[in-house]
């Protein structure tokens, strides 16, 4: 644990410079056990936009309870904030309602910053869920979450234009997912019947539970290949790849 004043402010310069956030002042910085950090910060912009009426207000009315989000790794460690977020008080509404202060840098309800959920998808290229859970010490519902919040699921098709060509597309990718979602299930059912034969075990021991963790993996897994395949993003390209290999 650091303990000496110098060593402490030296510490807290150099990860303001490292972390390079905005808006932020790095108050405290300590080690846990594990050795990870966790660097205590405050806010430095002033003011916020009222939920409600839209206008920038700058009345202070407390703090809100402090939040935990985890950042980048530095130097091979974990890196956690702790911020508690200012609250504001709109002085133009009707009962003044108040607004908390968000910070560009993450998003509301998100254990994680905007840096680290960035570097999780990128680790999910080429990589399944429980590849980026293990090799990134989180949590596999986390990494799903993540990719809930990134991903779409839906295509505007509207907006893509293209009238009966468009239409056709649409179509023609539409069976090509579908094809890839049987071809997982499939695997997926192998798998079940392998996992079984090697336990050897009693009906309905451990053989039931794989499976339904892998059903409820392959329907995620497909859900969002399928939103990209419409999409026609990169991740959708690499869908519609696939699809195109099994049909062979």
């Amino acid at each position: 644990m650091l303990d000496q004043a110098s060593d402490l402010q030296e510490l807290r310069k150099a990860f303001e410079h490292l972390l390079d956030l905005p808006d932020i002042h790095v108050e405290r910085v300590e080690q846990d056990r594990d050795g990870h950090y966790r660097v205590t910060v405050r806010s430095t912009q002033e003011g916020t936009q009222c939920h409600r009426c839209g206008q920038q207000i700058t009345q202070r009315y407390g703090q809100a309870p402090a939040i935990e989000l985890r950042h980048l790794p530095l130097f091979g460690k974990q890196v956690y904030f702790r911020i508690r977020p200012v609250r504001y008080q709109c002085p133009y509404c009707d009962q003044q309602p108040t607004t908390t202060q968000r910070l560009s840098w993450y998003s509301p309800k998100s254990p994680h910053t905007k840096a680290f959920e960035q570097a999780i998808l990128f680790a999910c290229i080429n990589s399944t869920v429980e590849e980026v859970s293990r090799k990134e010490a989180i949590g596999y519902e986390a990494v799903m979450g993540i990719l809930e919040r990134h991903l779409r699921k839906e295509v505007d098709w509207e907006a893509m234009g293209g009238g009966g060509s468009n239409r056709y597309r649409r179509n023609c990718l539409e069976k090509r997912a579908s094809k890839f979602c049987r071809n997982c299930h499939g695997s997926a059912r192998r798998a079940e019947r392998a996992a079984g034969g090697v336990e050897g075990s009693e009906e309905g021991d451990g053989e039931g539970l794989f499976f339904e963790h892998t059903q409820e993996d392959t329907q995620a897994h497909t859900g969002r290949v399928y939103g990209h395949v419409c999409g026609l993003s990169e991740c959708g390209e690499r869908g519609i790849r696939q699809a195109r290999a099994g049909s062979h």
